[in-house]
């Protein structure tokens, strides 16, 4: 719910609206979490799945043909793995009168939706930071 943090006595008719102070969408910019660990729509909450190890991917092959053979042909192997999903989510409440009160400001839903939608990006962004900045994760033994 806003509420003004001094007195709104005196209105700027040439300044139209409010001036954040803080651009949020311009710092999202800044983000790489949804490049790094993108979302996705898993369809269950907990499931399995097929993975091909990375070793599968990239075997060494011949690849050269002689006249009139076939050539190499190759199989690989995948294990099986797991996953549970977790719901994230934000909610900012706008009461129809107080939005009413303070659109000469500010359009208070549009607020509220850029800061229910930053808390939701910025706290994706700090669990992949948390997972990609752990050692005990990553420990460079994979590859």
């Amino acid at each position: 719910m806003p509420s003004p943090s001094s007195s709104l006595a005196t209105l700027r008719p040439d300044l139209t609206g409010s001036l954040e102070e803080f651009d949020l969408a311009m710092d999202r910019l800044g983000f790489v979490g949804l490049r790094v660990a993108p979302a996705f729509d898993a369809g269950k909450s907990t499931g399995t799945f097929g993975r091909i190890p990375v070793e599968q991917l990239l075997q060494s092959r011949d690849t050269e043909r002689a006249p009139g053979s076939g050539y190499a042909r190759s199989n690989f192997t995948f294990t099986t793995d797991s996953y549970t999903t977790t719901e994230h989510g934000a909610e900012e409440s706008v009461d129809d009168n107080e939005a009413q009160n303070y659109k000469d400001y500010f359009d208070a839903e549009v607020i509220a939706k850029e800061r229910a939608f930053d808390a939701i990006l910025r706290n994706h962004e700090q669990r992949v930071a948390n997972l990609v900045f752990n050692s005990t994760t990553w420990t460079g033994s994979a590859l």
